[in-house]
């Protein structure tokens, strides 16, 4: 069987629901202790399985969710990457808990999967605000969402994950993006920004607000960026470093879908959280 059809028919045992994973000659060395994925839902990560996406190429990066309402729009954008020549995913998000702290935690350990394990990349990355805390990666769901979807679709790639606070400033970003390109020159790498936007906002606002952000995002108005709250998106931050990196490649982008957690839940209140995708593609 291919390695393309395999990706594509999840089996399910008693084991659970068992990927593709890496060709024996591909095999990883892993430290013995690795991270659980404490965000998996195996019934919606099935339930949600699209039908067989068109390939893209070229693509260097995607903004995808990380709320697992989202779950379709989270494989429609890995599917399109599904055979992707990546030797490196590196993903940046929001460290939800850490609030008060100019902080950018990472990790060292691989991620124990459905899939089998993720293995750890180390990148030549000196910043001064990056600290490496395993348990507080392991407790974000960020990262943690999209972990599974990263070993189903992108089998063997080693990850490097990023999770950014909340205090970051904008010369924070700049410099760790700068940081960042300089460790990822030469490198056949994928960059995601896990991103939900607005929060807490009725779906007719919400459809409005986004529109708002969708024009920033095209401007690169990275002011207009960090002045947006958490009812606009969940991490000017982590948008601010994605952005910045995807214009040093000259990585062009375009709205791929969007989503509300109305349409997928049905039950239209007061609160509500949308989603966008895009996908940045190089020549």
């Amino acid at each position: 069987m291919s390695r393309r059809a395999c990706r594509w028919w999840p089996v399910i045992l008693i084991m659970g629901l068992v990927g593709c994973g890496a060709a024996p000659s591909e095999v990883a060395v892993f430290p013995e202790t690795a991270n659980q994925v404490n965000f998996y839902d195996e019934g919606l990560f099935i339930k949600t399985l699209p039908e067989e996406a068109a390939l893209e190429s070229g693509v260097r990066g995607m903004v995808l969710p990380h709320h697992l309402t989202a779950s379709s729009l989270i494989h429609s954008g890995f599917s399109r990457v599904r055979e992707g020549d990546y030797e490196l995913l590196v993903i940046l998000g929001p460290d939800h808990h850490l609030v008060n702290r100019r902080q950018v935690t990472t990790g060292e350990r691989s991620w124990e999967t459905a899939f089998g394990r993720v293995a750890p990349a180390s990148l030549p990355l000196a910043h001064p605000l990056i600290t490496v805390d395993d348990h507080r990666l392991e407790e974000e769901h960020s990262v943690g969402a999209l972990i599974p979807f990263a070993a189903y679709y992108l089998p063997g790639t080693r990850v490097v994950s990023l999770v950014l606070s909340t205090a970051l400033t904008m010369a924070d970003t700049r410099e760790l993006a700068g940081a960042l390109l300089e460790a990822l020159e030469g490198k056949r790498f994928l960059l995601l920004a896990s991103v939900d936007f607005s929060h807490g906002l009725p779906y007719e606002a919400a459809r409005q607000m986004d529109e708002k952000t969708r024009r920033i995002i095209d401007l690169r108005d990275y002011q207009g960026l960090y002045d947006l709250g958490n009812e606009s998106l969940d991490s000017p931050e982590t948008l601010a470093v994605f952005l910045r990196i995807m214009d040093g490649i000259g990585a062009e982008g375009r709205l791929l879908e969007t989503g509300n957690s109305f349409e997928v839940v049905g039950i239209q209140g007061e609160a509500t959280t949308s989603y966008m995708t895009y996908l940045f593609e190089t020549p």
